[in-house]
């Protein structure tokens, strides 16, 4: 279940804005959280996404367009993020 981002009030302020202060997520990590709050809380809906951001949130959510349900994926995007799983693990410095 979404417990939030560590670091960040998303009740105040979008991942976006989180990353910009904090440098935690890519922009398009970022982006994928964004789109997957305003899913969930009802201010979007699955009808109105553009190509672009359903096939974001299928990327960040890990599923693809033959199981893809708009609720589930953005469900599944804020569980990866707050546990920093799948899409959102963090990159390995690679030195």
């Amino acid at each position: 279940m979404w417990n939030g981002i560590e670091g960040c009030d998303t009740t105040y302020e979008s991942a976006k804005a989180c990353h910009e202060r904090a440098g935690r997520w890519t922009t398009r990590q970022a982006s994928a959280i964004d789109l997957a709050m305003a899913l969930t809380a009802g201010r979007r809906q699955a009808g109105d996404l553009d190509d672009s951001e359903w096939w974001l949130l299928l990327l960040a959510a890990g599923m693809n367009s033959h199981c893809a349900n708009a609720g589930q994926a953005a469900r599944r995007v804020l569980e990866d993020a707050s546990r920093q799983a799948g899409y959102f693990a963090r990159a390995v410095d690679a030195r």
